[in-house]
C-alpha cells in the first residue's frame, strides 16, 4: 500500500464560556488563529471527523497539537447621541473571524484525481468580505476541476465577495497528482472586515443646526444658515432662534440678534432662516445660536470659522520721462498678496495738472470733474494679480506725481506713487559747415552738422538728415549713430542727447554734373513743434 500524508485544517473558535480551548484540526485563516495538526504515517489514514478530540498517542501517530486560541468577546455597540449638536463618538465594531478546512480522501488510485473540499465559515458576530482562499497544490499537482477557481504559480484561489456572519460557502476542486506517495493540502484564508465604525445618532426634540462658509475675509457678507426641526408629535409654538455675536462679527441690529419664527412647526418639519453678518476683524470665530420653544424646549448649537485679513496690493510702473506732447503708458497692478479671495476692488488714480488723460482698459472711466481715473474689479482670488491700462499725455512741464489708491471692503487701503517727468520742447541749436564753396567737376568735398542741446532735459528721438542737390552725389557718412544713403539723401538713426551735449554729423560727397545747389541739413526730435533746418550753397565748376 502506497505511502500517504493527509492535512486537514480546520478552525473552530472556542465557545463562550468553555473551561479550556478545544484542540482542532488544520492552519489558521488570517487575521484569526486556530489550530493546526500534522500526521504522518506508513498505515493508512483513517478519516476524523473535525470536531473530534486528538487519538491516544499509542496508535503510531505523531501529532503536533496546537490548542485554538479563544477569540475575545464581541465589544458591545454603545449609542453615541448627538444633543445639542454634540459631537458623537464613533464606535469600533466587534472583530471578524473566518475559517477554512480542508477534506479529501484517505486513499486515492496512482494517476486519478483527487476530489479536495473546502470549507469556509464565518462563526464571528459580522460581515467579512472580499475573502481570499488560497491552496496551495503540492510539487508537480495539477487542478482539473474547479468551480470557481483559478491557478496561478501552484496556487488555487477563490474569491468570494463577502460572506455573512454564521455563513458558509464550500468550494470543491480536483487534484491530479503529479507523483509522490502522498498529498497535503493546507488551505489559507485572508479576509476584510466588512464592517465598519458605527454612530448613532439620537435627534433631540427641538433640532438646530447651523451651517456658514467656514471661511472669510474681514469686510465680507456672511451668511449664516439656521435650520430649526421639530422632532416632537406635536406642533410647536413660540420658536425663538437667538444668537450672541463675537466681537469679530457685526449685525445691524447689535450684538444680540433673536428673531421669533413666524406661524408653528408642525411634527416633523423644518424651517430654514438666514442671519447675515459681517466680519469686522480677523482670527478664528464661534457663532453659538440657541433656540427654544413653548413647553421649555430648547437647542443649540454653533459652527467655527476663519476670518483672515482683507489685504489688497497697488504698484504703478511707467517711464520716467517724457516730452511735451508725448503719450506715455501707466501700468496699474492691483493683487491680493492673500491666500483668501477678496471682494470688489475699487482703484483709483488722481491726475495731476501736468499729464492730460487719453484712454483707461479694462472699464476704466475718467471723471472730469474729480480729475481722476476709477475702475471696479470684482472679486479677486487669492494670489490673483489684475493689470489696468492708463494712457496719458504730457501736457506741462514738471516732475509730476500720479498716485494711485485701491480699496477693497474692510481691507487696509492701498496706495502706490510713480513720478513722471514733463521736459519742456527741446531747445536745440544747428551749425552747418561747408569745407569747400565751390568744388571741380569729379571732385569730393565734406558738409558738418553740429547739433547741441542746452537743455534741460534730455532731447529725445533727435533725428539728422543731409539732403543734397542732383549734382551732388552722396558717397559716406559719419557721426555718433548708424547712416544709410537714400538716393539724394543721408539719414542717420535716432538718438537721445542729453541736456549740455552736442554731437556732430558728417557726409562726403561728390561733383557729379556743373552747375549751383542749396545744401540742407535737418533736426527732428520728440517735443519739437517743427523740424530745425539748415541751408548752405554749394556749386560744382566745369
Amino acid at each position: 500500500m502506497p505511502r500517504c500524508v493527509l492535512l486537514m485544517v480546520a478552525l473552530l473558535p472556542a465557545a463562550a464560556g468553555a473551561q479550556a480551548p478545544a484542540t482542532t484540526w488544520g492552519t489558521v485563516g488570517k487575521p484569526v488563529p486556530a489550530a493546526a495538526v500534522i500526521a504522518s504515517s506508513t498505515k493508512p489514514v483513517q478519516s476524523i471527523p473535525l470536531d473530534a478530540r486528538l487519538p491516544p498517542p499509542d496508535d503510531g501517530l505523531h501529532y503536533l497539537r496546537i490548542p485554538a486560541a479563544r477569540p475575545a468577546p464581541p465589544r458591545p455597540i454603545i449609542d453615541a447621541a448627538i444633543i445639542h449638536a454634540a459631537h458623537a463618538e464613533p464606535v469600533e465594531p466587534p472583530a471578524c473571524a473566518v475559517s477554512v478546512s480542508a477534506s479529501a480522501p484517505a486513499v486515492a488510485a496512482e494517476g486519478q484525481p483527487v476530489a479536495v473540499t473546502l470549507t469556509v465559515r464565518n462563526p464571528g458576530p459580522c460581515a467579512a468580505g472580499p475573502v481570499v482562499v488560497n491552496l496551495p497544490l503540492p510539487a508537480g499537482a495539477t487542478v482539473t476541476d474547479a468551480a470557481p477557481a483559478t491557478e496561478q504559480k501552484g496556487v488555487a484561489s477563490w474569491r468570494l465577495p463577502h460572506l455573512l456572519p454564521g455563513g458558509e460557502q464550500i468550494l470543491r476542486v480536483a487534484v491530479l497528482p503529479g507523483g509522490g506517495e502522498a498529498l497535503t493540502f493546507c488551505p489559507e484564508v485572508t479576509f476584510a472586515q466588512s464592517a465598519g465604525p458605527v454612530t448613532r445618532i439620537v435627534r433631540p426634540p427641538l433640532g438646530l443646526v447651523v451651517q456658514g462658509p467656514g471661511r472669510a475675509t474681514t469686510g465680507d457678507k456672511i451668511p449664516f444658515r439656521i435650520r430649526v426641526t421639530n422632532n416632537t408629535p406635536s406642533t410647536l409654538r413660540r420658536v425663538v432662534v437667538a444668537c450672541t455675536l463675537p466681537a469679530a462679527l457685526t449685525h445691524a441690529q447689535g450684538p444680540r440678534v433673536e428673531a421669533e419664527l413666524p406661524g408653528e412647526l408642525p411634527p416633523g418639519h423644518s424651517r430654514t432662516e438666514t442671519l447675515d453678518v459681517t466680519a469686522a476683524a480677523a482670527g478664528p470665530v464661534r457663532l453659538d445660536v440657541t433656540a427654544r420653544a413653548d413647553g421649555g424646549l430648547a437647542g443649540q448649537a454653533g459652527v467655527d470659522l476663519a476670518v483672515g485679513e482683507a489685504t489688497v496690493a497697488l504698484e504703478l510702473t511707467g517711464p520716467r520721462r517724457v516730452t511735451l506732447g508725448q503719450d506715455v503708458d501707466i501700468a496699474v497692478a492691483v493683487s491680493n498678496p492673500g491666500a483668501a479671495a477678496i471682494g470688489a476692488v475699487s482703484v483709483s488714480v488722481p491726475l495731476p495738472d501736468g499729464l492730460e488723460f487719453v484712454s483707461a482698459g479694462q472699464g476704466g472711466a475718467f471723471d472730469v470733474a474729480a480729475g481722476w481715473v476709477a475702475w471696479t474689479l470684482p472679486a479677486l482670488a487669492g494670489q490673483g494679480r489684475h493689470v489696468l491700462a492708463l494712457r496719458v499725455r504730457g501736457a506741462k512741464g514738471g516732475d509730476w506725481a500720479v498716485a494711485g489708491n485701491a480699496t477693497c471692503g474692510g481691507a487696509r487701503p492701498a496706495r502706490h506713487t510713480v513720478a513722471v517727468l514733463v521736459e519742456q520742447e527741446p531747445r536745440l541749436a544747428l551749425h552747418l559747415t561747408r569745407m569747400d564753396e565751390a568744388l571741380k567737376l569729379g571732385g569730393e568735398t565734406s558738409f558738418e552738422a553740429r547739433v547741441y542741446n542746452p537743455g534741460p532735459g534730455a532731447a529725445e528721438q533727435a533725428l539728422v538728415t543731409f539732403t543734397l542737390p542732383p549734382h551732388l552725389l552722396p558717397v559716406q557718412g559719419d557721426g555718433p549713430s548708424r547712416w544709410r544713403i537714400d538716393g539724394q539723401r543721408v539719414a542717420f538713426d535716432a538718438l537721445t542727447l542729453p541736456a549740455r551735449a552736442d554731437a556732430v554729423f558728417k557726409i562726403r560727397a561728390r561733383g557729379v554734373a556743373a552747375g549751383p545747389g542749396l545744401f540742407r541739413a535737418e533736426v527732428r526730435a520728440a517735443g519739437l513743434a517743427s523740424p530745425l533746418a539748415r541751408e548752405a550753397a554749394c556749386a560744382v565748376r566745369p
